[in-house]
């Protein structure tokens, strides 16, 4: 009797992960502003998602985690949507100073944006991301910056 529950549990719990599979779209491509980076999203549900970006210059490297809210727009246009939500960023920065030394960052970010998906399997956004810095090299307390952001992804 526990056998059978069992594999019947089992078999619900496969079907369910495949068929979300199925109708969740990942996404994974470069996102551009004053630097590149390297951009992944996951659905989180059929309205929300998280997204990782990595930064990588000569001089530093951060990755920053968003969880996105995800409105869709298509009253006014199919494959139209925009997006918002909270994230952090945390990276180190090598200072170019007379005593080279790697530092720490971290902040809080903020990020909303507007997004079409084309009925092949790109996906256009451009979004403005501000971030409040708790720690920076060679900055003296706490401090913001924001930067808008063309990116560019393939949804499989």
């Amino acid at each position: 009797m526990y056998k059978k529950k069992l594999v019947l549990i089992l078999f619900a719990a496969v079907s369910s992960v495949a068929l979300l599979a199925q109708t969740a779209e990942r996404a994974i491509g470069i996102r551009f502003g004053s630097g590149g980076e390297v951009s992944y999203q996951h659905p989180l549900g059929a309205a929300n998602r998280i997204e990782f970006d990595l930064g990588l210059s000569p001089q530093s490297f951060g990755i920053n985690g968003i969880y996105h809210w995800v409105n869709d727009l298509s009253d006014w246009t199919d494959g139209m949507s925009w997006y918002y939500g909270p994230g952090a960023t945390v990276g180190f920065s090598n200072s170019t100073t007379l005593y080279p030394t790697s530092k720490l960052t971290l902040g809080i970010v903020g990020q909303v944006g507007l997004e079409y998906k084309f009925e092949f399997p790109l996906q256009l956004s451009i979004d403005y991301r501000p971030t409040f810095y708790l720690l920076r090299p060679n900055w003296v307390g706490l401090g913001s910056y924001g930067d808008v952001c063309l990116s560019a992804r393939y949804r499989f």
